[in-house]
């Protein structure tokens, strides 16, 4: 099937889980997919599991950086063209996350950290690839 070939695709925290079977997805139905996390080692064996030719790439960053997101959308777009679809799935793991362990300090991660990439990381990608988008 190709419900999307040719649509181009950034799908942060692509490196596992979730993101890595968005990814998946968005290959099989002939999308041009790039992945997006932290952990570039993460991302290369990512990218080995999808096996997805030249119609996949990846970019190491952190969403919670304001120039690294600009940098590779940026890149993205001059390699393939805009982002028509957006996947903000790049979180944060708590090692305490059950209701009793979770508390406000432990929700902060490192000095704001989860909130930080949470909240601004989504909106950055979002306006940033919205805003490549609609210049070409």
């Amino acid at each position: 099937m190709d419900k999307l070939a040719g649509k181009i695709c950034l799908v942060t925290g692509g490196g596992s889980g979730i993101g890595l079977a968005v990814a998946r997805t968005f290959l099989d139905e002939g999308a041009r997919v790039a992945i997006a996390g932290r952990d570039e080692a993460k991302l290369r064996q990512a990218a080995q599991k999808l096996a997805g030719g030249d119609r996949l790439t990846s970019y190491a960053m952190d969403v919670a950086i304001s120039d690294q997101v600009q940098t590779a959308v940026r890149q993205l777009s001059e390699r393939w063209g805009p982002v028509e679809i957006l996947v903000n799935n790049a979180g944060l793991n708590l090692r305490e996350r059950s209701v009793r362990e979770l508390t406000p300090e432990s929700w902060q991660c490192q000095p704001g950290r989860c909130l930080l990439l949470h909240s601004r990381g989504t909106a950055r990608y979002a306006g940033t690839a919205g805003r490549r988008y609609h210049q070409h």
